[in-house]
């Protein structure tokens, strides 16, 4: 054998190119996963806003019929204050905001005043 032929390539711009690809490819794992979790959070606080605004719908309706007794009246407008302050903040609309804006408290209409 009497002569050698030596062949280099240069691989660098490659190994770059790979190495950006992998960084692409992690971020857009990660932004897949994040908005999976935003569709997740999205559905828990639908879920969650449904189940209050039932409960707000009866606890309305129980102040509706029970008008002449203020002891029960009271009891459910204190359910009622506490259930829209979760709705609220779960809440995007602002219905529910006017919709907290119109209740007034109940009227003590107790003979010792």
């Amino acid at each position: 054998m009497e002569g050698a032929v030596h062949v280099v390539r240069d691989v660098t711009r490659r190994k770059l190119s790979e190495k950006e690809e992998q960084r692409l490819q992690s971020m857009l794992i990660q932004a897949q996963k994040m908005e999976a979790i935003g569709t997740l959070a999205g559905g828990v606080a639908h879920d969650f806003n449904n189940i209050l605004a039932a409960m707000i719908g009866y606890t309305e309706l129980g102040m509706k019929f029970t008008e002449e007794n203020p002891l029960v009246r009271q009891k459910l407008y204190e359910v009622l204050k506490r259930e829209t302050v979760p709705k609220n903040s779960c809440s995007k609309s602002s219905t529910s905001a006017a919709r907290v804006s119109k209740i007034s408290p109940p009227q003590n209409h107790s003979p010792d005043r």
